[in-house]
């Protein structure tokens, strides 16, 4: 029987950090998907949602508690509107971040930086160590 744990993130950024590499961050394991049950908060809601259905935005004028950081939203409307209104470079679905761009939120600037990466990221990096792409 697999022992359940629970981990409580201070923004979505570091979260994503754990999942994508469990064991840098001490003696865990990166179990399939369907072991993991993620919630979010609704950026506008304040209400509990299932991370991987969430809608995400990047490179907005509005920071998290680490900085620059997904937003995340439980329809794709929401996330249109709050990418609108300040001033988003993209919308992503869970399963389209990677640890790559992850990491590249801490590196970057709101200046338009963030779109070359993702193409960058999904024209074949995601094979890369994070440390030969930043």
């Amino acid at each position: 029987m697999v022992k359940k744990m629970s981990h409580a993130f201070d923004g979505v950024k570091d979260l994503l950090k754990f999942y994508h590499n469990p064991s840098k961050w001490g003696n865990y394991t990166k179990l399939n998907d369907e072991a993991y049950t993620i919630l979010v908060s609704d950026y506008y809601t304040q209400e509990a949602i299932d991370g991987k259905k969430a809608f995400y935005v990047i490179g907005s004028d509005t920071y998290g508690p680490m900085g620059k950081e997904f937003i995340p939203f439980a329809t794709l409307k929401s996330a249109q509107t709050f990418l609108k209104d300040h001033k988003g470079s993209e919308i992503l679905s869970f399963d389209k971040i990677s640890e790559v761009l992850v990491y590249a939120q801490d590196k970057l600037s709101n200046e338009g930086l963030l779109k070359p990466l993702i193409k960058l990221v999904s024209d074949e990096v995601l094979n890369s160590s994070v440390e030969n792409v930043i």
